[in-house]
């Protein structure tokens, strides 16, 4: 028995339900899938945070366009976001204006803001940091992460483990930097 072909092509726009309880949601086509039975990957449109999904074809019930006709004939469907059906999803400026606003006034990556705004908190708290991450170590110390982990790998400098991740406390930090040359070298 050859497998199905399916009418799912890559670039097009079907509903998407994770299941009963859930309603309909947009969902653009990734990949090409080969047969009935092999996995879709999705993006999902009205949340593309939860990025890149590989479903069957039994969680894609009909192509967007033809969601009104497929919830009229499916009535065990929920309807409860039904205007979210209808409605494009509202923009990042729409739904959230201070996102806009925190991109005009600080022009740096997100992760970075994060940073600066935890070491802030961290400040204003007085809560000294027990654990430093590479990044977090790099900007104590003043050196690149790179350099810490060459110190790391040399044995010179030596982290400690949170499940598989490395971190420093500030006594090793300490500790390292006071054991560097005080004379750069070839001098």
């Amino acid at each position: 028995m050859s497998p199905r072909k399916l009418g799912i092509e890559k670039g097009q726009v079907w509903a998407f339900r994770e299941g009963l309880p859930t309603p309909l949601v947009r969902a653009l086509i990734v990949n090409q899938p080969e047969h009935y039975y092999a996995r879709i990957t999705i993006r999902l449109l009205d949340s593309p945070e939860r990025g890149l999904l590989s479903v069957t074809r039994a969680k894609l019930p009909c192509l967007w366009d033809q969601v009104h006709a497929y919830l009229d004939s499916h009535p065990a469907v929920p309807r409860v976001f039904q205007s979210s059906v209808e409605k494009e999803p509202q923009t990042d400026r729409e739904a959230f204006p201070f996102l806009q606003a925190t991109k005009e006034l600080f022009p740096v990556g997100e992760t970075t803001l994060r940073r600066i705004i935890r070491e802030e908190i961290d400040r204003a708290l007085g809560v000294p940091r027990l654990a430093l991450t590479y990044q977090d170590a790099s900007v104590a110390v003043g050196y690149s992460a790179s350099t810490l982990r060459t110190a790391v790998a040399r044995g010179d400098l030596i982290p400690s483990y949170m499940n598989s991740k490395p971190v420093f406390t500030p006594d090793e930090l300490k500790r390292w930097v006071k054991s560097l040359p005080s004379e750069p070298y070839g001098s």
